[in-house]
């Protein structure tokens, strides 16, 4: 059976794989199927590297994140669930046979991913043939867990004969950001619009426990550690000191900061912002509004002791 600490386990690993491979992770422990890159590229939040200067950079380009992907990395997991599901629904109506429809029926799957229950699963068949390629979609995002099960199948006749052969069946699993989408999920977790957290989003101190929480994380893991709260200090001579154990937190940093001064501790890493990695993220276009923003959101709660509403010194 799969139990929903299973599915959150699941939720986790391809999502972080999806945003490992947005911002240029090396040697990342799993990449996305190649249905993700096309989508990927398909909604300008990847690009061909501009700066390439191989012979065939049609072909042989990395990819690199852009201006949208970039906005789009720094958001919370919800709002990149919901920006993901926005454009899933872009490009569906995009086909022009079967747009109209196909963006109904993905609308009704979503209405109906919010009454459903975790850690249960459902049977594929119940859909139609749109409805199961739809589920394979959401599943390369971590929405769904798709099953296939192997069914025993016994002879006709009963007389409890043994099984002779088998059938399979394809099920799924919704995850809890799946439930939450339209509604609050079936465990009680309330939304993230709509919902008890809108009071974290409006208040400009409460929304930074997170990185309270990060260094809380930190402290208590003097190895290494999955975090997935970041905590940051920017000195004045530029160096970013950063209170995390995720190797994605690096990678986001590493966007705008110098590789080459990253200095590791078991809990905090710390990597220096120049003019030419500056530079840099500009040549991706990455702006400044969007890097301010970023360490606005991550700054370390102990900045904002004193200051008036919150603001950071």
């Amino acid at each position: 059976p799969v139990t929903p600490e299973d599915l959150e386990r699941y939720t986790q690993t391809v999502w972080d794989s999806v945003l490992h491979f947005l911002v240029g992770t090396e040697h990342a422990t799993m990449e996305p199927p190649p249905a993700v890159v096309h989508f990927l590229l398909q909604t300008n939040l990847m690009q061909t590297d501009p700066e390439y200067t191989g012979h065939n950079a049609q072909q042989e380009a990395p990819l690199v994140i852009t201006e949208k992907g970039y906005d789009f990395l720094i958001r919370d997991n919800q709002q990149q669930v919901w920006h993901f599901c926005l454009q899933y629904l872009q490009v569906v109506a995009a086909n022009k046979e079967k747009g109209e429809r196909m963006v109904k029926e993905a609308l009704l799957l979503l209405i109906c991913l919010s009454f459903s229950r975790l850690g249960e699963a459902y049977p594929a068949s119940a859909l139609t043939k749109s409805g199961r390629r739809m589920l394979k979609d959401l599943a390369h995002f971590g929405l769904l867990y798709v099953r296939e099960l192997t069914i025993p199948v016994v002879p006709d006749g009963g007389g409890g004969g043994e099984p002779t052969t088998t059938t399979t069946k394809t099920v799924f699993y919704p995850t809890r950001v799946a439930l939450s989408l339209i509604g609050p999920s079936t465990d009680g977790a309330s939304k993230t619009t709509g919902g008890k957290n809108d009071a974290i989003i409006a208040s400009p101190t409460a929304q930074w426990s997170l990185s309270s929480k990060a260094l809380e994380q930190a402290l208590a893991h003097p190895t290494s550690h999955d975090s997935s709260h970041l905590a940051i200090i920017v000195q004045t001579n530029f160096q970013v000191c950063a209170y995390t154990t995720s190797e994605l937190h690096v990678s986001m940093l590493a966007l705008f900061c110098d590789v080459s001064t990253i200095r590791r501790l078991p809990n905090v890493v710390f990597l220096m912002m120049t003019r030419n990695s500056v530079k840099s993220a500009f040549h991706l276009g990455i702006q400044a509004r969007q890097m301010l923003r970023f360490l606005e959101k991550h700054a370390h709660p102990k900045l904002r002791v004193g200051q008036a509403n919150g603001s950071l010194p």
